[in-house]
């Protein structure tokens, strides 16, 4: 099974507020990220402001080398954070605390030794979406978030396991992508029709690793990814109906050798859709950056962390659709 920086359900130790109308360049209009770090010795779940500030520990505690916290995605009112925790034991749960790193409590418990539920993805309907291997394989499911109203998605079968959601921000349809395709064998992105139950297959890569990490843009149009189509992990962005594929981070023609070597992957869409952030090694460490998306203003690449701890995982907090231009 792909993997790519403790995105799904191996523990890798070496491994907002929603955003109104305002000034793209003060911290509340542009929203608040979660994401894993090791900053304090153990894989926690932090939030920081857009531009690498206010770091703040969600889920420190005293279960330190029992546990790895990976997977963090915002609720719908920034109140809540769902995030996987994976045990050193095998299996992981599905946890939710609140943004104030207060009432932190599992969501859906793995009933049995070795189960994983994993990656959660928190529509603007309050239902979260995850990937489960409850039935023996990866398939997707909803529930709600008191942990009643569990359901099944897809049903598939080995060697198919259908992985990291993430839902549109009107809640009609989720992305996730497939591993163990044949023949190509390869990991691509699905979309699923929430209401109507019809899976619809998004890209085909028959380079690499494949396609993974989908992130949809705000206004739903877009969808960016992890792809390693071009040689190396780079993030890309497509259209909802799978057309038009772009390359969305490079490599300079100046490049050293450890930038040459490096990974972009995890994309998170900015709450007005113009920028994208990613987890990137190209400074070595695994540090956060933020660039415009293909054809804006806002191109530049900017680095936001610099503190040289592992990262993975973000989650960049949306507005609510209410909200949305």
């Amino acid at each position: 099974m792909k993997l790519r920086w403790a995105i799904l359900i191996v523990a890798v130790m070496a491994f907002a507020i929603p955003a109104l109308a305002g000034s793209a360049s003060s911290p509340t209009a542009a929203g608040k990220m979660v994401y894993t770090s090791t900053k304090d010795g153990q894989a926690d779940i932090y939030s920081m402001d857009a531009f690498g500030k206010t770091v703040f520990n969600l889920t420190h505690d005293k279960t330190i080398g029992a546990r790895t916290d990976v997977q963090p995605v915002w609720s719908p009112t920034g109140q809540y954070v769902a995030f996987e925790r994976q045990y050193a034991k095998a299996g992981a749960d599905l946890m939710v605390v609140k943004s104030d790193g207060t009432q932190l409590h599992q969501l859906v418990p793995a009933m049995t030794p070795g189960v994983w539920n994993c990656h959660p993805a928190w529509s603007s309907h309050n239902i979260i979406y995850f990937t489960s291997n409850r039935d023996g394989n990866f398939e997707l499911y909803s529930i709600l978030p008191n942990g009643t109203g569990l359901k099944q998605l897809t049903r598939t079968s080995a060697p198919i396991q259908n992985l990291g959601p993430a839902v549109s921000r009107d809640g009609n349809f989720v992305v996730f992508y497939r591993a163990g395709l044949l023949p190509w064998g390869s990991t691509e992105l699905f979309v699923l029709n929430v209401a109507k139950g019809v899976v619809t297959q998004l890209t085909w890569n028959f380079r690499g690793a494949g396609d993974s990490d989908p992130t949809w843009s705000p206004n739903g149009k877009q969808i960016a990814f992890t792809s390693d189509r071009m040689g190396r992990d780079d993030i890309w962005m497509v259209n909802s109906n799978g057309r038009n594929a772009v390359q969305v981070t490079h490599r300079p023609p100046y490049m050293s050798t450890t930038m040459m070597q490096s990974n972009d992957v995890h994309p998170a869409f900015s709450p007005d859709g113009g920028r994208i952030a990613f987890v990137s090694t190209r400074t070595g460490a695994t540090e956060i950056f933020t660039i415009g998306v293909p054809g804006s203003a806002a191109q530049p690449l900017r680095q936001i962390t610099f503190d040289g701890a592992y990262k993975a995982n973000l989650s960049w907090q949306m507005p609510l659709p209410a909200l949305l231009p």
